[in-house]
């Protein structure tokens, strides 16, 4: 036990003059500028953004698009992250008609289509982004790529993506 003239000064007793740091919003202690520093650190360490790709070869139409070498509706990419997804982009060798990317989400053994990305046969790409996306997606969601096509030609030797940014817990 502290005498009289003894004096112990705690974290949380002791002010802190955090004019001079940028990182520290709040904190008026030293035990409030340690939570609040380790609360940052936490968060930027669940922060993500990973990406997922799916291709084929060939003329692709009205058909899943592989993940890895086994179609994805069979077995998806698993979302890795709690958050959205963002962008969603795609290449193929030539530019053809006009076709519909689609990304789907396993729902009870079926999928929905949950974002889509049109690819125009008037002008001349080969290369399409859609960004800006906010759609929901969930820790083990499984995402699958599909090309829908009508007509004769398909996406030529197609390669696509997701960006999705969120957190993983």
């Amino acid at each position: 036990m502290a005498g009289r003239d003894e004096f112990i000064q705690h974290a949380d007793a002791t002010p802190l003059d955090n004019s001079t740091v940028d990182c520290l919003d709040t904190a008026e202690t030293v035990q409030e500028g340690f939570e609040e520093i380790c609360g940052k650190i936490e968060s930027v360490r669940q922060q993500a953004t990973p990406g997922f790709t799916w291709g084929d070869s060939g003329a692709i139409k009205n058909s899943y698009l592989l993940n890895d070498t086994v179609p994805s509706n069979q077995s998806g990419r698993i979302c890795t992250v709690t958050g959205v997804l963002t962008t969603i982009f795609i290449t193929t060798q030539v530019d053809t008609d006009e076709y519909t990317l689609e990304i789907k989400r396993r729902d009870n053994g079926s999928f929905t289509t949950i974002a889509t990305l049109v690819a125009s046969s008037t002008d001349g790409e080969r290369s399409y982004i859609t960004a800006n996306l906010m759609i929901p997606v969930t820790i083990g969601d499984e995402l699958a790529a599909y090309i829908k096509k009508s007509g004769n030609k398909g996406a030529t030797n197609p390669a696509c993506g997701i960006i999705l940014e969120g957190v993983s817990v």
